[in-house]
Order: structure tokens, then C-alpha cells, then sequence
């Protein structure tokens, strides 16, 4: 859900609060550089880092390709992923999958989509692939993708199927 996401966003920023400034900005070294970390997204299997200069750095299993890294199926250490010409803005990180959203609000996925989180990419395409455009807000967890696009939220995966479909909010 969308509170977890966040919660986990969260979490992930605890997760190296070590580097912390007194600014509550969070650092990470990486090969002797330390970089400004502006997004950190990860579940128990891996994790994506957005820096300050617009680096991305993942680690962990690559199994369905959700770290956008064709032919490695575990990496032990931060690498940096080779995306020429966008500009992120968001990362996040599903289950098996994972998005980029960019500065111009498209959104890019990898990793599985058994469930249609990834609508019609083939399942467990291996590098970031556009899927769709005019996107303000993106968002994955478990088998989702959740994005919000004209004010409207719209998920896809899980029961829903390869296609965005509107999301009602039933009160309790």
C-alpha cells in the first residue's frame, strides 16, 4: 500500500544514517567517492540508490532483472547503472521489479512481470524500458505499479492484470 511505501522510503534512509550531516542530508561512499543521496529504495533482495548528480547505484539479486543489468544475476556491491539521457527524478522497487520515473514524467521498468506490473514488456526484461508517459507519480510494492497520472491514481499487476486501471478508494 501506499503508507508502507512510504514507510519503507523511510526506512531506507535509516538505513544509512550513519552518513548522515547535520543537515540530515545522507551520504554514501562507493569506491572511494562519496555521493549525496537523494533516493534510496530496497526490499529484502535489493536496493537502488539515486544520487545528488543523478548516479544510480544498485546491489543485490538480479534474478528477473529488476536491477536493469542484463546477464549478472547477484551483485555483492553498489554498481552503477548506465542510463544515458534521463534525468530521475523518482526510483522505487517492487518485489521482482523495479521503475524509474524521469524529470520529463516518463516511467521506465525492469524485472518481472508475472503479475502485469510491467503492462506488455516481456517477463523478466532485464533493462529499463519506457512505459508509460505523463506520469507525475510512481510507486511499486509487492506485484504493483501504482502511478498517478491526471490526478487520477491508476494501478496495474497483481489481480489487475498488464493494463493501468483506475483505483477507488473505498471508505471503511
Amino acid at each position: 500500500n501506499l503508507i508502507g511505501n512510504m514507510i519503507k522510503r523511510i526506512y531506507g534512509f535509516e538505513k544509512h544514517k550513519e552518513n548522515q550531516d547535520s543537515n540530515n542530508q545522507y551520504y554514501i561512499t562507493i569506491n572511494g567517492v562519496t555521493y549525496l543521496v537523494t533516493n534510496t529504495e530496497f526490499n529484502d533482495n535489493f536496493e537502488m540508490i539515486t544520487t545528488h548528480d543523478n548516479k544510480i547505484f544498485v546491489r543485490g539479486s538480479n534474478d528477473n532483472g529488476q536491477l536493469g543489468i542484463p546477464g549478472v544475476e547477484d551483485i555483492n556491491n553498489y554498481t552503477e547503472l548506465n542510463i544515458p539521457d534521463i534525468n530521475i527524478k523518482n526510483n522505487t522497487c517492487g518485489d521482482t521489479h523495479s521503475l524509474l520515473l524521469d524529470e520529463q514524467n516518463i516511467l521506465y521498468g525492469t524485472g518481472s512481470n508475472k503479475h502485469g506490473q510491467l503492462l506488455n514488456l516481456p517477463d523478466g526484461i532485464n533493462e529499463f524500458t519506457q512505459l508509460e508517459t505523463d506520469v507525475k507519480y510512481a510507486c511499486a510494492t509487492r506485484n504493483l505499479t501504482i502511478i498517478k497520472k491526471n490526478n487520477i491514481i491508476y494501478v496495474a499487476g497483481e489481480t489487475i492484470g498488464n493494463k493501468f486501471v483506475p483505483y477507488t478508494f473505498k471508505s471503511q
